[in-house]
């Protein structure tokens, strides 16, 4: 999957290059390097730059959301995914669900990990997603809904008073979500 996603940034790079601005090819080339190597915020640094450019690649979310992921940056990397419908392909996928994992939307991680069964996660991945369904599940049985339920809302309407309204729409998706299980 990862030599995939190399492959695609290097042919993407090549076909920029003959364009008018090379430095965004190299902008993006440099930040898949940095976040191979572990370095999240020069990787960051170089696809903002990215971002920034006019040319810049509608799929930059496959890039930006993992890194803010690694970079603990949960609220930030899950406004990356929605901005640019990411999560269409499985690794895409799986930070994005663990993204909702990290900000304790659990319902909403469930049905990205359940929606990524037969989606080619491979071996490692796969197992994992099945762990992070029955951790939820097991949560979810134990746990007091009324107060998840509440905690969900009042999360939503402080993002939404401080404008972040796609992230504030995620919570009370998932207070909905938690919710309907309580039925």
């Amino acid at each position: 999957m990862r030599a995939v996603a190399i492959v695609c940034v290097l042919a993407w790079c090549v076909s920029a290059a003959a364009g008018p601005d090379r430095a965004t090819a190299g902008h993006l080339l440099d930040g898949v390097r940095a976040f191979q190597a572990g370095d999240y915020p020069r990787a960051l640094a170089e696809f903002e730059t990215v971002a920034r450019a006019p040319d810049a690649p509608p799929d930059l979310a496959f890039y930006l959301g993992p890194t803010l992921y690694k970079l603990g940056r949960y609220q930030d990397a899950l406004a990356a995914f929605l901005g640019a419908g990411a999560g269409g392909d499985a690794l895409s996928g799986f930070y994005l669900a663990q993204t909702y994992y990290q900000l304790h939307l659990y319902r909403k991680a469930r049905g990205v990990f359940v929606a990524l069964r037969g989606r080619g996660l491979g071996p490692r991945l796969a197992a994992a997603a099945e762990t992070y369904v029955a951790l939820i599940d097991a949560l979810y049985a134990a746990r007091p809904l009324d107060a998840a339920i509440a905690a969900y809302r009042a999360e939503g309407q402080r993002l939404h008073d401080a404008g972040r309204p796609a992230l504030a729409a995620e919570y009370l998706e998932e207070a909905r979500l938690v919710e309907a299980l309580a039925r």
